[in-house]
């Protein structure tokens, strides 16, 4: 059984609907950077991801040594929570808003 990247990702026609993951997402970073830049995206899509990985482990791991675990704990959560707020208003403004049913 061999793995292939485009697994986690479900299409519609020829355009892709939702990529699930690191793979998904790096195969569609791959598919729109244009070819002359494609070096310079997929490095900065690297360093993001990297970063997103790392600086809350390191944030997580300076608060708990200053304070306690558990206060850790529940910064990384109110932050987590934060930002999905964020994010669903960000979704909420972007998508566009489908047609009113007649009525």
């Amino acid at each position: 059984m061999g793995l292939d990247a485009r697994a986690d990702c479900r299409y519609h026609g020829d355009r892709h609907l939702d990529c699930d993951g690191y793979r998904g997402s790096l195969q569609v970073i791959n598919e729109i950077a244009p070819g002359d830049k494609r070096a310079e995206v997929i490095s900065s899509f690297l360093i993001v991801c990297f970063a997103g990985n790392a600086v809350p482990v390191v944030a997580v791991g300076i608060l708990a040594s200053t304070f306690t675990p558990m206060i850790a704990t529940v910064c990384l959560a109110a932050m987590i929570s934060v930002l999905a707020v964020i994010a669903l208003g960000v979704e909420m403004r972007v998508r566009p808003q489908s047609e009113a049913p007649a009525g």
